[in-house]
């Protein structure tokens, strides 16, 4: 039998090479062929391609100037889900949840003069434009009953400015909705409903600036003002944005440009950075403004990672060309770089894609438009970098440069503790990564809008000076549907829904509940009757026209659609999404079978999409990671160094978690 050894022999008697090895050399080949040949002609026509990356970015560059900012919330929510459907429901029904919330604190109480004042100051906030209502103490009307057993209704407010009216002389039995807008009698709120989907940011800012000349109008030394809400919290949002914006990228770039100056010592580099900062931040927000995409709280923060981003791939390739050896040519230093560079740099890029690309798992449109902005800052500055750098390398040339020494030491010190420790170092990154994902189970997701203000933010201190005094800054909004064929007249449907409040209003985080079972009580509480279905059949058939549009508000014509506000004591999303479970539990034993309760409005809203988000990114990291992890398989052609080189991207992200908890 013939020697298999010979078989592998070659006519010259070399032996054949491995098919693996032979296919990675053909490829190693034909990305140097094409690698080479596209730079060595983008190295010949530098001035025309240095010419059309300047027309490119400028054009795309100038449609950034449309660029808007959206400061609202809606962004986070998922247009298609049930939960939204809810609250387009139930704005439908009851009308807009935006509001303006004044507070007035009086030095010296409520005196027959600020009741006066404050009813004018209700009835100069009422004309503003796109109120829909106003309520205050003003607007707030107590039941008395006459020596003859009629129901009298009176203004809490006496109209006398100059009267001995006392709180004596008001009526007995303070009306529901009295503890809403009065505490002790020193702290008092108007709520301003504003229609829900105003014309634009400046319809917003003509408005609040509306709400606060009228006050100013009616400044007294003895009162001062707590202005916030919804509406002034998205405002306030949007100029927050602005500012950090014009501070942060000034920032970002001054510290880029420092670093690059320590490190290279080089202006032309910095330059190099600077350009391609540019460009890739121009495309992303042109891009973003042709597409009609405003800035919000999440892409907000694309400018800062993406000049990051652009920078690194900078970096990369300046300081590869400046370690070529000088005794080629330009152009032959650039086939040198670009034949190394290329593929590393392109696999870095493509990872980041695909990390932002991940994100459009997630249901939210604010989440989803920073993946999508992302992926394309991260392209455009690898295309830039990858176009740029040679044009401005070619028609600069090369001029000296050199690391600072102290740096260069440094580098020289840690390279050569790191190889002779090696095992050591690889136990520190393996105790660190243990540490952190220990930690990280304790990360408690939570989401507050509150508290993106800087404590010492003048909205953040009136809107928690405001909750501690009245606590109605955030409100849960519950929609109560109950069957057609059920009598709202009768005692019984009524006992479900006054059972399902007392239980809802028991939770730890609820303050305070309202709905229009409290106007009943305390109108039977009045008139001293007991209920009955012929007393419930005349009190409901002139409700809505003693309530007016308070009634609206309460509940749709036939009361078979109702609306129950619990006032939170605090706004913690995790909170919140928890009494959220905890109130449908409650609905399923104390509301009748067939009864629907679905928690809603701007709070519950927003809660129930923040967690969503939270456990949306699991999702996103994880399907990131495995994609990552596959990319570099491929590239490396080793599980490996594949594993090895994932590390040092997981280890900031646990330890970073692990911080948080």
């Amino acid at each position: 039998m013939m020697d298999p050894a010979i078989d592998a022999l070659t006519e010259n008697g070399q032996p054949e090479i491995d098919s693996s090895r032979r296919t990675a050399r053909c490829h190693e080949a034909a990305k140097t062929v094409v690698v080479t040949r596209g730079y060595a002609r983008l190295y010949r026509w530098r001035w025309a391609a240095a010419l059309l990356v300047v027309a490119m970015c400028g054009v795309v560059g100038w449609q950034s100037r449309g660029l808007t900012m959206d400061p609202s919330s809606h962004s986070f929510f998922e247009q298609s889900s049930e939960s939204y459907a809810a609250y387009r429901a139930f704005i439908k029904q009851f009308g807009s949840d935006e509001t303006i919330v004044v507070g007035v604190r009086m030095a010296g109480g409520l005196t027959p003069e600020l009741g006066h004042w404050l009813r004018d100051v209700t009835k100069a906030l009422r004309v503003l434009p796109h109120v829909e209502e106003v309520r205050s103490l003003a607007t707030v009307t107590r039941l008395q009953r006459t020596w003859f057993g009629r129901l009298v209704e009176r203004p809490l407010l006496p109209d006398s400015k100059n009267g001995a009216w006392t709180r004596r002389v008001l009526p007995r039995d303070p009306s529901p909705e009295e503890p809403l807008l009065l505490s002790g009698w020193r702290t008092t709120a108007i709520v301003l409903r504003v229609a829900q989907d105003l014309p634009d940011l400046d319809a917003q800012r003509a408005l609040i600036a509306g709400v606060r000349r009228a006050l100013a109008l009616h400044q007294r030394s003895d009162v001062t003002y707590l202005v916030t809400g919804t509406v002034v919290e998205q405002d306030t949002l949007l100029g927050r944005m602005s500012q950090d914006r014009q501070r942060f990228i000034p920032l970002t770039v001054g510290v880029v440009i420092l670093l690059l100056l320590l490190f290279h010592a080089k202006w032309l580099s910095v330059l190099y950075a600077l350009a391609v900062m540019g460009g890739s931040l121009a495309v992303t927000q042109g891009v973003m403004a042709w597409r009609h995409v405003p800035l919000n709280v999440v892409t907000g923060l694309l400018a800062p990672i993406v000049l990051i981003i652009a920078v690194s791939l900078t970096v990369q390739i300046s300081a590869s060309f400046l370690h070529v050896p000088k005794d080629a040519s330009n152009g032959a230093r650039l086939a040198t770089v670009y034949r190394t560079m290329f593929m590393p740099c392109l696999l870095a890029s493509v990872t980041t894609l695909v990390a932002f690309l991940a994100l459009l798992v997630s249901p939210v449109p604010a989440v989803r438009e920073f993946g999508v902005f992302g992926a394309l800052g991260a392209m455009s500055a690898w295309a830039l970098a990858m176009a740029w750098i040679p044009v401005c390398l070619g028609l600069a040339g090369d001029l000296p440069s050199r690391v600072v020494p102290v740096f260069q030491a440094i580098g020289r010190v840690l390279a050569d503790r790191t190889v002779r420790h090696r095992w050591l170092v690889v136990a520190a990154a393996i105790a660190l990564m243990i540490t952190g994902m220990v930690w990280a189970r304790s990360v408690h997701p939570s989401t507050n809008l509150i508290q993106i203000f800087r404590p010492t933010d003048p909205f953040r201190v009136e809107t928690e000076a405001l909750q501690q005094d009245l606590e109605i800054v955030y409100p849960l909004e519950l929609s109560i549907t109950v069957p057609p064929e059920t009598s709202m007249t009768s005692p019984q449907t009524w006992q479900f829904i006054e059972r399902f409040q007392s239980a809802a209003a028991q939770l730890p985080i609820v303050a305070r509940s309202f709905s229009l079972s409290d106007v009943l009580r305390y109108t039977e509480h009045v008139a001293k009757i007991n209920r009955s279905q012929r007393r419930l059949t005349q009190i409901l058939a002139q409700l809505p026209k003693r309530l007016g549009p308070t009634w609206s508000q309460l509940a749709s014509p036939d009361a078979h659609h109702l609306r129950l506000t619990l006032y939170l004591r605090r706004w913690d999303s995790a909170e919140v999404v928890a009494t959220i479970h905890q109130l449908r539990t409650i609905a399923s034993t104390a509301l009748s079978p067939g009864w629907r309760m679905e928690p809603t409005g701007h709070i519950g809203l927003l809660s129930q999409m923040s967690q969503r988000l939270v456990d949306d990114q699991v999702a996103s990291v994880a399907l990131a990671f495995g994609i990552i992890l596959g990319l570099m398989w491929l590239a490396m052609r080793s599980l490996t160094y594949a594993l090895i080189g994932i590390v040092p991207n997981l280890l900031p992200i646990l330890w970073l978690f692990g911080l948080m908890a």
